[in-house]
């Protein structure tokens, strides 16, 4: 008889930082792996010379250049779960930053080893010391396709290989139950990882001259200065969960600018509260959205021209935010995970 999922015991490693929290970022992945075990480590900044110290060595030594004395506490704290407990697949959740040396333990230990890749196809060269050591994972869980030919470079075998795409919880992040104000069309952007602020802020100039649209813009304190002084616009940090939802359903149009990209947070969020985007062809977005809920644009000119169409036709906001929802409905969570049980069973 073949195994099924409910056959396997599950072991999910992943650290946060505070930059997800609430129904966003990958853990929730685990919501859905029936019989699983979730262990976080907390990320935080060395405050002291032997910490950092630590810090460096251990980044120095393992196989993510990323990792951490918390990523190390949190695989010694796996090993000491897995001599206590029947774990049949260890998955790291993001192993781009947390990965040291788990994978020179499998053997001891009979274990299938999975691991997620969030990292941008740009960034993944300097993000591991020693890629030859992926070839001792089972299966490689990718965000984009465009993070494939690195991991074959290094030789990993394509049938290790799968690109899964990353997971929105549908029943959080949703379109607004109130009609929005017609009156007032609202742009929103989110965010600072990766964000193109030379073209978001050259954007924002622009259609504060020629239109009367409102920005509205959620990211790092540290960018604030870049829109000080423009009154169409207004800038906030360190939202709550309930903020930033309030400020999806608020919006009319979601705009992402970036250097690059795998999955990305908001965009998922945006997708799901039934936003029509306005955005780039760069890195893995083109595989997360389509021509009917997204107008791609290359240039500023395309991205103001864009932008003032959609604001100007409310038919139109209305077809591209039907297919916004749509979109992230095939992304939701529940059919990410069915992808990953799958990948389970085949090993």
């Amino acid at each position: 008889m073949e195994k099924t999922i409910k056959d396997h015991k599950v072991l999910f490693l992943a650290s946060t930082d505070g930059a997800h929290t609430g129904r966003s970022g990958y853990t929730i992945l685990s919501e859905y792996i029936p019989n699983s075990v979730l262990l976080e480590a907390h990320r935080k900044r060395a405050n002291s010379i032997v910490k950092r110290l630590s810090d460096a060595i251990t980044a120095r030594i393992s196989l993510s250049r990323w990792s951490r004395r918390s990523s190390l506490k949190m695989e010694f704290k796996a090993y000491s779960i897995l001599r206590k407990q029947k774990i049949d697949i260890v998955h790291y959740l993001w192993g781009d930053r947390d990965i040291c040396f788990i994978d020179f333990f499998k053997k001891q230990r009979n274990l299938k080893l999975v691991i997620s890749l969030h990292n941008c196809a740009s960034m993944l060269d300097g993000t591991f010391n020693f890629p030859a050591r992926f070839k001792n994972f089972d299966a490689l869980i990718l965000m984009s396709k465009v993070q494939q030919p690195y991991f074959e470079k290094a030789g990993v075998s394509p049938e290790k290989i799968h690109v899964v795409l990353h997971g929105i919880d549908c029943d959080h992040f949703k379109p607004a139950n109130e009609l929005k104000n017609e009156d007032t069309f609202t742009l929103l952007s989110v965010g600072s990882w990766l964000r193109n602020f030379t073209i978001l802020t050259e954007i924002c100039k622009r259609l504060g001259e020629v239109s009367d649209i409102k920005i509205k813009i959620i990211s790092s304190p540290k960018f604030k200065y870049l829109f000080e002084g423009q009154k169409h616009i207004s800038f906030q940090s360190k939202l709550s969960n309930e903020e930033l939802l309030r400020a999806y359903h608020q919006a009319s149009c979601f705009l992402m600018t970036a250097e690059d990209a795998t999955a990305n947070n908001a965009l998922l969020e945006a997708l799901a509260c039934g936003l029509p985007i306005v955005t780039e062809r760069v890195g893995g977005i083109p595989e997360y959205v389509n021509e009917k809920c997204a107008v791609f644009s290359e240039d500023v000119d395309a991205f103001v021209k864009n932008i003032v169409t959609i604001a100007n036709s409310r038919q139109l906001q209305q077809e591209m935010g039907l297919a916004a929802r749509e979109r992230a409905e095939e992304l939701d969570w529940r059919k990410s995970a069915t992808r990953i049980k799958e990948i389970y069973d085949r090993l």
